[in-house]
């Protein structure tokens, strides 16, 4: 796991950390952004992840050129034996995925609901569960446009993401918002 943000506190009394300004938290292929995010740990393993105001989850498909997307206005991650199994978009929420069956990639799943549950197995979404006033769309894979393939506020960060223990000294700025606001 990598992160990134301007300012950060680490309260030892109950291992919380909080991330302000810009936090950006990696997981494998996952890449969390909120205006704030406060990571909650146990026994020394994070257990939950709290991210507040524009919270955006990205994760990248094995082929580089597609990302499932989550947004919403906060979010909770849930986390069990190191991996990620729930996340609780409260507010706004917003998906994008790629829906597949046993031969691959047959669509682009966007829904949005003011509430969702995502449940997730081995870094992969198994379920979603819209909780209030759901509305979706499957487009054939073979139907979807270049505006389509990414939600509002997209933004990749991997130019950023500290890759090895060098690059957390190296001064790697954030891309320009202009392009596409988080």
């Amino acid at each position: 796991m990598q992160g990134k943000c301007d300012s950060l506190v680490y309260w030892t009394r109950d291992s919380t950390l909080q991330m302000f300004r810009e936090p950006v938290v990696w997981s494998g292929t996952n890449q969390m952004t909120s205006d704030y995010i406060e990571m909650i740990t146990e026994n020394k393993e994070n257990q939950k992840v709290e991210m507040k105001e524009n919270a955006f989850i990205i994760a990248q498909e094995e082929d580089s050129a597609k990302f499932n997307q989550i947004k919403g206005r906060d979010m909770t991650g849930y986390i069990r034996n190191k991996d990620l199994y729930k996340i609780d978009v409260d507010g706004n929420g917003e998906s994008i995925y790629y829906a597949r069956d046993d031969n691959g990639i047959i669509g682009l799943n966007k829904a949005e609901g003011s509430n969702i549950l995502i449940f997730l197995k081995e870094r992969k979404v198994t379920r979603i569960v819209f909780i209030t006033s759901p509305e979706g769309q499957l487009t054939p894979i073979t139907e979807v446009l270049g505006e389509e393939k990414t939600l509002p506020g997209f933004i990749w960060l991997d130019e950023i993401r500290p890759k090895s223990s060098i690059d957390i000294f190296r001064e790697k700025k954030m891309p320009s918002k202009n392009k596409n606001n988080r």
